[in-house]
This record gives structure tokens, sequence and C-alpha cells, in this order.
């Protein structure tokens, strides 16, 4: 078995690999072989994605560990380390800080880098950075010093993921750059690998779409030549927080819905991809599943989850939710969301605490908020989501001077809806326009379909019109598509020739749709229209509502709401 273990993992199948490991483990267990025993704990590796756990592997690492000693000992505790649940934070931490005090004591640099390795991953949390910091830079001089090479690019992705965190960018391009010169020297594709995904993430924050693209798909190639397990996820996630961030709502739609997805991200991630996508009644269970595991989350999911709900409790227009994520995110205000192992990053946190303090109604915090996280992207240099508080912060700036338009808040007390202002609460009834007007003012500025805000998925017979330009542009667009596909084809890129292709599908479905018998433009379709007379007329409906209790509330929201096609509520004037 052991000899079967060791050819399966020269093989490079990983899944092979570890069943192969796992079985001769549990074997050697079982005889009280305990050199073989240890052997296998330290080769297994999980067969899980990125985070998550693997029960069998943990349990051959734990037993073999209580028998070994010395170099042995040390290596396990660090394996434990990592394979530890992040439930289990306080112990992680504890055990992490015992195991590095004991390497710090010995005469074993190698072991001492691996102690801290395992130290950084049990403190991988927001918060603490020049602490952090510390010690990853600690792991790399010891790295360097000593001309460990793998460890030292350890060392340095974390420091990447650190200064991203800071906002330290240029540091963090810097950080980069070596970490990929140390990795075409390893030659390792892991470590080819977690390059690739990182400069996808810093692509992604500064805007650069077309390099992200790049990025993650060289990502997906060398994950998928590897047999990395945490591949796909990697690359669903990216698209994911790609599509939140364009808000690309039929992609938003599409992912919501992915078995992957499902299984692994946190709740209020997919909380917030349902509200985007218009699922209003999904998203409001997963969002109420996700609020009961606020108090226990930890880890690099922590972030990201509550950068999650802070915008589905915006998009929901849900005040107590908004309040108790905006009390979990405050101690992350000043830095940046950066999604798992630096896959995407999701900007600052404080335009999350931004948005939650709004759906909590305490727009002087949301405001306050609004621009520290403009002044964090700046420095930063995190265009799209400078442009996006610069934007907010117009638009809500009027509702937090002084003097300007009257502050009021629309809260949901069962079916039921309230207007809160002047220290008021006055009830409203249970009229859907409530509701519309809710999800507006939660996002000001953010226009939002009249299919969203009635929670009806529109046809394909409600297709544009396409007139001859239109017509002529996708005939333009389909020859540079074909071309760029033959291209990709002669050099054996298939990844960029599958996206060509959907593409092409893409396009060819569209036009098939917006076109009627005998190749003549479709008209438009009824349905839509009757959406957004229908949505004007309910929304307008609850403004007057308003307006008979609170005059002053109802005239600002009779100027500043805009309905159509596309409604918006939008106090500035300003449309993105």
């Amino acid at each position: 078995q052991m000899s079967a273990a060791r050819q399966a993992q020269r093989s490079g199948d990983r899944l092979a690999a570890r069943h192969a490991w796992l079985g001769a483990g549990k074997t050697a267990l079982a005889a009280g072989a305990w050199p073989e025993a240890i052997e296998c704990a330290l080769n297994a590796q999980p067969a899980t994605a990125f985070l998550d756990d693997d029960a069998e592997v943990r349990a051959l690492v734990a037993a073999a560990r209580q028998t070994a000693t010395g170099t042995d000992a040390l290596r396990l505790g660090a394996r434990l380390i990592r394979l530890m649940p992040w439930t289990q934070r306080d112990l992680r931490q504890r055990m992490a800080s015992e195991l590095l005090t004991l390497t710090r004591a010995g005469t074993r640099p190698d072991l001492e880098i691996e102690a801290e390795l395992a130290w950084l991953d049990a403190h991988w949390a927001p918060g603490h950075l020049e602490s952090r910091l510390g010690h990853a830079d600690h792991a790399v001089a010891l790295a360097l010093l000593h001309g460990y090479l793998g460890p030292e690019l350890d060392a340095r992705l974390w420091r990447f993921v650190m200064l991203l965190e800071a906002a330290r960018t240029g540091e963090a391009a810097e950080e980069l750059r070596c970490c990929e010169s140390l990795a075409r020297e390893t030659g390792n594709l892991d470590h080819m690998l977690a390059v690739r995904v990182r400069e996808c993430c810093l692509a992604l924050l500064e805007g650069s779409y077309s390099r992200a693209d790049q990025a993650m798909s060289e990502a997906s190639a060398l994950a998928e030549r590897g047999g990395a397990p945490d591949g796909p996820l990697a690359r669903l996630t990216y698209r994911s927080i790609l599509a939140l961030q364009t808000h690309d709502q039929d992609e938003v739609s599409e992912l919501s819905a992915h078995p992957v997805l499902f299984a692994r991200l946190p709740r209020l991630v997919l909380a917030a991809m349902a509200a985007s996508a218009g699922q209003d009644d999904q998203a409001r269970a997963f969002l109420a599943v996700g609020l009961r595991e606020v108090g226990s989350m930890a880890g690099p999911r922590a972030g990201p989850a509550l950068a999650g709900g802070a915008l589905a409790a915006a998009l929901l227009a849900d005040a107590a939710a908004g309040a108790l994520i905006a009390d979990r995110l405050a101690p992350l205000a000043g830095t940046l969301i950066v999604v798992a192992g630096g896959v995407a990053c999701m900007g600052p946190a404080d335009l999350y605490l931004a948005l939650a303090s709004q759906a909590a109604g305490n727009a002087q915090a949301a405001y306050a908020s609004l621009e520290s996280g403009r002044d964090l992207a700046r420095k930063a240099g995190a265009a799209p989501w400078l442009h996006w508080t610069a934007g907010q912060s117009a638009r809500w700036g009027a509702h937090a001077q002084a003097n300007a338009a009257p502050m009021f808040a629309l809260v949901r007390e069962g079916r039921s809806w309230l207007l809160e202002y002047d220290g008021r609460r006055v009830p409203l009834g249970q009229a859907k326009g409530f509701g519309q007007l809710a999800r507006l003012l939660a996002t000001p500025g953010y226009r939002v379909h009249v299919s969203q805000l009635a929670g009806i998925a529109v046809t394909m017979t409600d297709a544009p019109v396409l007139d001859r330009t239109a017509l002529a542009e996708i005939r333009d667009r389909l020859r540079v598509i074909d071309a760029a596909q033959s291209t990709a084809d002669r050099r054996g890129d298939a990844d960029a020739s599958a996206r060509l292709a959907d593409e092409r599908r893409a396009i060819e479905r569209e036009l098939r749709q917006a076109r009627g018998l005998g190749g003549r433009s479709r008209r438009l379709g009824s349905q839509a229209e009757r959406l957004r007379i229908n949505v004007t007329r309910t929304i307008r409906h609850a403004i007057e509502q308003i307006a008979a209790v609170a005059p002053m509330v109802g005239a600002d929201l009779d100027k500043h709401v805009n309905t159509g096609t596309y409604c918006s509520y939008d106090p500035a004037d300003i449309l993105p």
C-alpha cells in the first residue's frame, strides 16, 4: 500500500494519491506501524476545494501526531492547524502560538517557517494587519536567509493578501511580481496557479476586466492541468464578484442557482446575489440563515460574508439586518474586502458599512462611511469603487446634510410598512408600491428594471427592436468573434475559444429573439410595457399615500423618484 501511495503521488493524480495515502495510513494505524502512519499523514492531501473540510485527512493527521516525536510532531502539528475547521478558531490560534514558541527555540529554520505559515493560517481573518504582516516578513526573511524558494513564495503570497487588505496596492503589485518570478523558478503548478489567481484579483480591483479575464483563464487552465480541486470554485467565485461589481443581473441570476456556489458560498453572499437578481424571497431566506451565523463568523470568509449581507440588507430594505451587519462590519473600516485566498476583491469595507447603515436608517453614518470609502478607493487605485462611492456620496450627502431634504425611511413590520420621519412612525399599509419604493431608497441612483421591482421575469418576446445600425454592429461583432476564435484555435487556447463560442451563441440567441418571421424586426413585447405601466402606477400611488401623511416626504419622493422601464431614486438628480 505504501508503494502504491508513493506511485500515485508521483503520477500527479491528486484524488488517487489521497485515496492511496489514506488507505495505507488506516492500515498502518491498525497495525501500530507508526513510522508508516506518520509518512501517510504527512503526505495525504485534502481532496476538497479551498477552505473546505476533509475530516478523513484531519483524523489521520491527528492520530499520527499522538505518537510522533521531534520533527515529525512539529510538522504534523502545523498540518493539523491548517486542517482544523474555522469554528475552532480559538483552539487553532492557541495551538499555532504554542507551535511557534517550540520551533523558535529550536535550530530548524524550515520548521520555524512552517510554524509561521500555520500561525498565519490560524489568524487569517480581517484585523491585526500589522501583526500578521510582521509574521509574514519574518517567514520571508528566514526563507531568504536559508535559500528556501517554495516557503519564501508561500510567505510572500500571504503578504500580498495582507497588503491588499491594507489598501497598499502598489506594494501588493510589487510583491506579486516577486511571487511570479519565484513561481517560474520553482516550476510548481500550485504556485503558478496561486499567482494567476491573485493577478486576477488585483486587476478586478483596478477595473481592468479584460486583464482579469485573461488571468483567470490562465488560472483555470493551470488548475485543470494540475488537477487542483479548487480551480472551478475560484473561477465561479470570480465570475460572481465581477457580476455584482458590474451590475450584470443576468449573470448574477444564473450564478445564484449554480450548485457549486450554493454549496460553498456563505449564505449572506448568496443573499446578495439573489437580491441583485430580483429574487427577493430567496434572498430573504438566505439572509435569515446568514444572520444566525454572524456571531460565529471567523476566517477569510467573514469579511466577504458581511459585505454580501450589507448589500442584501440594502437591496431588501431590511433595517434590522442592516443594523446587525453594520455593527459587525465596523471593525473592518479602513480595509479592503479580500475574498478567500485572493480570488477577488470586493472593494472598501466602508462601502458595505455605508450600505448597512443606510438600510438601518442611519443616513449620517452611511454618508460618513461613503466618504471614507471614497478616500480608501482613491488610495487603492480602485477605479470602479471610486466611481461608485463618489456618485453615492453626492446622492446620500443631500440627505445627510443639515437643512437638506427631510430624513425618512420605509421600514417593514410584518407584512405592513411604516414611514419613519421626524421621530415619528406612521403606519402605511401593505400596498406593493411601498416595497418597491423601499427597494429604490436603499440604493440611491441605482437603476432597477421594472421586472425586478415586480418580481416577474420578462420573456423573450420583450426583446428590443433592432434597427439597421444595431444589426450592422452585431454582424461586425460576429465577424470579430469568428476571427478571434480561429486565432484561439490555432494557438490551442481551448478556454478562450470556448468563451468566444459562448459569446457567439448568446448574441445569436438575442438576435433570434429580436427577429420575427421572415427576418423582420420583432415589435416591442407587451409584457415589459405592461410592467412599466403597472410599476409606475403602484409607485406613484404609494407616493401619494405618503404625501397624505407627510407632505414634505411626499414632495421629495415625487421630485426624485424616476419611473420607466428602469426606475431609480436620485436625490441629487445625478444618474450613474
